[in-house]
């Protein structure tokens, strides 16, 4: 029997194996036939069983949509159509035609003007157009439309800020961006499509009515818009399986290489020899590779004996055979592997379709939540569970399901987790990601918790956030209570997976109930705005507020109108209506003092939740609470258009917590409620508006048939309809020529009395209640409703209004043609307040009245200046008759400047040309007591001069009382008079007038005139002897003053003459020894006469220093005494002033070192020679230098020269002792010093500068100083650059 060998080898040494071939070839052909009949069968299988998984989920989505459907029957219509259309668009699977389809939709439901769908194109992040409607759409389909995102469109603002924009009124928004294809566009909003966190495009919605796309609609369409974007995910999803299912051919080789790469490593085979007798080599003669799919998997080798061409076809056979056979091997593995892969995820589908249906069918949030942790412990294994909701203060978690693996344990529902010292909660809600805190009762990450774990005996707990939205709303907790349990990867997805789910039913819950509040809100607003707009007042609309339910348990409710300031803020709150246990009608409150109402003040709604217990409400506003029984409060501003309209306060017996749906309620109502009562407002403004312009018309037509006072202040009391009737008083104010402008009342009403013309007389206007305030208002009404409430009034104004019994007034300036007339005043006794028809029509009629006041006073002016005219023409003939008399006693008292010759003709003439009895005049004597009579009108008038008659100034006369008042002293009647003072010689006199003789202010005596006859005098005819009496002063001074003079005339010649020898006399006199002291002392220090010592030295330099100082002082006394004789020679000559300047600075320099001084010489460009006396020149300046070395104790002196406008400016600045203002108006006088009393060790006489003065202007200059006292000053002077005169000044 031949022996054939065969040898199997698979990737590895070879082994030789020895079989009958037959039965190898049927057996790996069979092997092969089951192999691949498995293989179909478990493809078949799984096709079947992908499309039941996939049917299935159809079917459970469709019976979920169906559940959500029923659950949110009653959402509003918009919400309805919005999941209608989400219905439709979920059907389709092609993007564009899904697209296309959903726009039309979307815009037939909602009865749209245009609709369009922009998608992000993940290259260009540029919003692309993929569907529009109607031909608008096709064109911009057509031009491929696309958008950047960012601002510049509402499209790209809303990708990028991934909130929704809303434009209700687009031609006024400066957000919208006109298309010319879409002209009727009247409101617009853009939505992001949002999927999985990430923006994926905008739908955007655009409406022909203006408004009709706004918040409200919005929540329809951002369901809408999560919608499409899902639908849009799907649509890509199915593209993108249709292209997956190509590749999966091209991937077949790819995979098959590299499944039996990975075989091959994770499961390595040994190579296989069958029959290999012994002592037979088994070195493989033949080689034949195992193909699999065109790639070698392993090589089968046979034995030399068997190398024929039979053997080799039947082994290229047996080998494709094996290949096979070894892949459907592999297959198979593979297949199982992912069969228990499906069956677990199947278990898991399975799972979460139970709680999705669980929690589909559940009547509430909480039965949901726990059948979610149930699962969830079912799921993972771990028995004790618990939810967390995020309170609304966001400070701490609520429990709100719980499953403990402890029997009879308490449930932790209601348990509140503060977020505070919660690390691990904080971390898995901030950064939304599942938290493992091993060790939980000692691990920092749950310190606040810790007692609680120990009770619950956790080991380990694991924190999984519970996200809506990309919005952490809580927390799910897994609790280890058994050492070693540790979570999978598969575990844990799930558990993600479920807490997902837990997280869509809080959402769901949380829409519906939001879409129930709404509805219920809105059909309580509704009703709430129909019942106010069937209000007819106030009152309706606090009954609208209680019966519309919107607040609960309300004790109290409050309506009140507040009044604005200039700047808009409120200031008063008068309430109008109430009811239950609310402030009364008529209380005013001043907002201001009222901490709560300053915060009312910024438009925000006061909430108070336990008016027990907050800072604000304290005092007053505590009082007020108290005995209302209120606990609590919320005070509602009403604003229409940033304007104020009035408050609502709502009170609660009991403290109550406001959560944020009572904000919004308590915003809708305030919006209501401001509107109505504006409405309310406008129309009683209306009514009281018609009713105002009635009275003003009324009391206009009075006005203007007025003629009299008496008439326009009964117009006024009786066309009024006054609260409270005032008293009122009219003021004519007449400007004066001197500025002032005295007030004098012309008529008063007092209040239900008749009117009166005081006849009081002028008096100043700073007496006038309040002028002060309204002076400078002219053309204001002023109010002042309690005169100690008024923070306008200072405590004098107050003591003014008290004086005059005013506790309120209103007062009127009457102003026309920008002249003054006068001012009305109205006043009451207490504090009143003025109603609005009182205010109204008093500020219009300012304008009427004035007018009417000013018609009154211009036709009393032409009355008057009749009058006036009439009685002035008939005094003119007297006066002029009188002041032809005054001119010629003026011309014959000019005539002389003999004294007593003077005052003779001017009695004389005064008697005869004024008619008069007698005629006197009384000079003052030297002492300034007694009057002497100079002269009398004819024989009787010299007897009385001869008699010596003399009144003492201190005597009761009519003389002597005009002399001691300096004023006129008129007497009508002399026998009446106890100062008058009779006579021997003149027994007649019966009215007397003495008039004063002043000049300036120095009285010379007393013109006295006498008449037989009384009343002769009149009061007009003081201004005329007064003209008189001026010009006899006048006369009676000059010739006083030429006797005067004449004899000082020839005291002051001789004093003159005896000046002028003592100066000469002194000069020589003085000058001469003088000259031979400074002589010898000069020879002496030569050393002509011997050595001198040193001490020598210093004694004869001390008397040449003290010669020369005696020698400056006679030369200045020199220069004062021709300068005082007008006998000062210039001699005029052109010179350099800066070479005088150097040459001074050049001899001053040793004295500033001696003192440590700094000497400093500045000359600026531009200075010109001048002509002047060259020494006279030099020496004004060096008497300023050495004044500021003398007057310097430390710093530095400056000197400097520049160009004047016409010649040249010098100036010394030193940092000496300065010189007080006082002392600068008199430093140029003669023999002044500064400061003599604290400079004792300087010397001069005081008369440097004064002569300086004297030379800068005879060069007609100018000197001045500038200083301050501690810091230094500053002289200038100035020297014209051509000399003003020639010769001797």
């Amino acid at each position: 029997m031949m022996t054939s060998k065969f040898a199997a080898t698979l990737l590895g040494p070879s082994q030789r194996i020895a079989d009958p071939v037959l039965w190898i070839a049927v057996l790996l052909i069979g092997g092969a036939l089951v192999v691949i009949g498995y293989l179909l069968y478990r493809s078949h299988r799984r096709t079947m069983e992908a499309r039941a998984l996939a049917h299935a989920a159809r079917e459970e989505l469709e019976q979920t949509r169906l559940a959500l459907q029923g659950q949110v029957e009653e959402r509003a219509q918009a919400l309805a159509l919005a999941a209608a259309v989400g219905r439709q668009i979920t059907r389709i699977q092609s993007l564009d035609t899904m697209l296309a389809d959903a726009v039309s939709l979307i815009r037939e439901r909602f009865n749209l003007y245009h609709v369009q769908v922009y998608l992000l194109s993940p290259t260009t992040q540029e919003l692309i157009l993929h569907a529009g409607t109607g031909a608008a759409g096709a064109e911009l389909l057509r031009r491929n439309h696309r958008l950047p995102i960012g601002p510049g469109s509402i499209n790209g603002a809303a990708a990028a800020g991934r909130e929704p924009i809303v434009v209700p009124f687009a031609r006024t928004s400066p957000l919208f961006l006109p298309n010319p294809l879409l002209p009727e566009t009247q409101s617009e909003m853009a939505v992001p499509m949002i999927f999985e966190e990430g923006v994926i495009g905008t739908l955007n919605l655009q409406s022909r009515v203006p408004g009709s796309l706004d918040t409200d609609s919005l929540e329809s369409f951002l369901v809408l818009a999560a919608q499409l974007a899902t639908a849009v995910e799907n649509a890509r999803l199915f593209t993108e399986i249709t292209q997956t299912r190509e590749q999966l051919t091209r991937r077949t080789r790819e995979l098959t290489r590299e499944g039996w790469g990975r075989l091959m490593t994770d499961q390595p085979i040994e190579p296989l020899v069958i029959d290999t007798p012994a002592g037979i080599d088994a070195v493989a003669q033949l080689r034949q590779p195992i193909p699999v799919h065109g790639e070698t998997i392993g090589y089968l080798e046979m034995g030399p004996a068997a190398d024929s061409p039979r053997a080799r076809e039947l082994m290229a056979a047996v080998a494709g055979q094996l290949g096979s056979h070894l892949e459907n091997l592999r297959l198979t593995q593979q297949a199982e592997v992912a069969l228990h892969e499906a069956r677990q995820r199947e278990d898991e589908l399975a799972l979460l379709n139970r709680i999705v249906t669980a929690v589909a069918a559940s009547a509430d949030l909480s039965t949901s939540l726990q059948l979610i942790v149930d699962y969830l412990a079912e799921a993972t294994g771990i028995d004790q569970v618990g939810v967390a909701i995020l309170n609304e203060e966001k400070d701490g978690l609520t429990v709100v399901a719980d499953r403990s693996a402890q029997l009879n344990a308490d449930s932790a529902v209601g348990f509140v987790i503060p977020r505070a010292n919660n690390p691990a909660t904080e971390m898995a809600l901030i950064e939304r990601r599942p938290i493992v805190v091993p060790n939980a009762t000692e691990n920092p990450l749950t310190a606040s918790a810790h007692e609680v774990l120990r009770q619950r005996g956790v080991k380990t707990i694991l924190i999984l956030p519970l996200v809506v939205e990309n919005e952490a709303i809580g927390t799910v907790g897994l609790d280890v209570v058994e050492e070693g349990i540790e979570l999978t990867d598969d575990q844990l997805r799930l558990a993600e997976t479920i807490v997902y789910q837990a997280a869509a039913a809080i959402q769901r819950a949380r829409l519906f109930d939001q879409t129930e509040e709404a509805r219920h809100d809105a059909e309580r607003l509704f009703a709430l705005s129909a019942a106010l707009n069937a209000a007819r007042d106030v009152t309706d609309i606090v009954e609208a507020i209680v019966s519309s339910g919107l607040v609960e348990d309300v004790t109290g409710v409050s309506l009140a109108v507040v009044e604005s300031d200039a700047d808009g803020r409120p200031r008063w709150s008068t309430i109008v209506a109430g009811t239950g246990r609310s402030h009364n009608p008529g209380e005013r409150f001043h907002l201001p003092d009222i901490d709560i109402g300053e915060a009312t003040g910024q438009g925000k709604a006061v909430l108070v939740e336990d008016v027990t217990r907050d800072e604000r409400v304290d005092g007053m506003l505590r009082a007020l609470y108290d005995g209302m029984g209120a606990r609590a409060t919320a005070l509602l501003p009403l604003r229409v258009r940033d304007s104020w309209v009035g408050l609502v306060e709502l009170s609660w017996a009991e403290p109550r917590r406001f959560t944020p749906h009572d904000h919004r309620i308590f915003r809708a109502m305030a919006t209501q409620l401001a509107v109505t009562l504006s409405n309310q407002q406008l129309l009683e403004e209306v009514r009281d508006r018609s009713n105002q312009l009635e009275i003003l018309s009324r009391v206009e037509a009075e006005l203007s048939l007025a003629t009299t006072e008496s008439e326009i202040l009964t117009a006024l009391v009786g066309g009024l309809p006054w609260r409270e009737p005032p008293s009122l008083e009219l003021i004519y104010l007449s400007p004066l020529p001197d500025g002032t402008m005295p007030g004098e009342t012309v008529w008063r009403v007092p209040s239900g009395a008749a009117g009166i013309a005081p006849g009081e007389g002028p008096r100043p206007i700073s007496d006038l209640p309040l002028s002060a305030l309204w002076l400078d208002k002219p053309r204001e009404l002023l109010v002042v409703e309690s005169a100690w409430r008024d923070s306008r009034l200072d405590e004098g104004m107050r003591r003014q209004l008290e004086q005059a019994g005013w506790r309120a007034a209103a007062i009127m300036p009457l102003r026309r043609a920008g002249q003054w007339q006068g001012v009305l005043m109205l006043s009451w006794p207490d504090s009143h307040e003025m109603t609005a028809d009182e205010l109204f029509v008093l500020r219009r009629l300012r304008e009427p009245l004035a007018a009417t006041i000013a018609s009154r006073r211009a036709y009393l002016a032409q009355e008057a200046a009749l009058a006036r005219t009439e009685t002035a023409l008939a005094d003119q003939a007297r006066l002029s008759g009188e002041l032809r008399a005054v001119s010629d006693v003026s011309v014959a008292a000019a005539a002389t400047l003999d004294v007593d010759r003077l005052l003779a003709a001017a009695s004389d003439l005064t008697k005869e040309n004024f008619n008069l009895y007698h005629t006197h005049i009384y000079l003052l004597d030297d002492d300034r007591k007694t009057l002497a009579l100079r002269a009398g009108a004819g024989e009787v008038g010299r007897e009385m001069v001869r008699e010596g008659r003399i009144i003492p100034l201190g005597e009761r006369s009519i003389v002597a009382r005009a002399a001691r008042e300096r004023d006129v002293v008129l007497v009508s009647d002399t026998r009446r008079s106890t100062d008058f003072l009779p006579h021997l010689l003149l027994p007649d006199t019966r009215s007397e007038m003495a008039v004063p003789l002043i000049i300036g202010d120095r009285l010379l005596g007393v013109l006295d005139v006498q008449s037989n006859q009384s009343g002769y005098f009149r009061p007009e005819d003081r201004q005329v002897y007064k003209i008189l009496a001026s010009q006899l002063a006048v006369a009676t001074q000059n010739a006083l003053y030429f006797g005067e003079q004449l004899e000082m005339a020839e005291k002051l010649r001789e004093v003159d003459r005896l000046k002028t020898d003592f100066l000469a006399r002194m000069s020589h006199e003085l000058r001469t020894p003088l000259n031979s002291i400074i002589g010898f002392a000069d020879v002496l220090l030569l050393g002509l006469d011997g050595d001198l010592t040193e001490r020598m030295i210093e004694d004869l330099e001390l008397i040449r220093g003290g010669g020369y100082h005696l020698r400056d002082i006679i030369s200045d006394i020199l220069d004062m005494s021709k300068i005082e004789a007008g006998r000062l020679e210039l001699v005029y000559e052109e010179f350099d002033a800066r070479r005088i300047a150097s040459e001074l600075m050049a001899t001053a320099a040793p004295l500033a070192e001696q003192k440590g001084l700094a000497l400093r010489l500045e000359i600026s460009e531009g200075v010109e020679p001048i002509t002047a006396d060259r020494t006279r020149v030099r020496q004004v300046l060096w008497n300023i230098i050495g004044n500021a070395i003398k007057f310097t104790d430390h710093g530095s002196i400056d000197v400097a020269i520049c160009p004047d406008d016409d010649g040249v400016l010098f100036a010394v600045t030193d940092t000496g002792i300065g010189i007080s203002p006082a002392d600068q108006e008199r430093i140029f006088e003669y023999f002044s010093q500064v400061d003599a009393g604290r400079r004792e060790s300087i010397s001069g006489t005081g008369l440097g500068l004064s002569i300086s003065k004297s030379l800068v202007e005879y060069h007609g200059g100018r000197i001045w100083v500038e200083s301050e006292p501690g810091r230094g000053s500053t002289f200038r002077f100035t020297i014209p650059r051509q000399a003003v005169v020639n010769g001797v000044l």
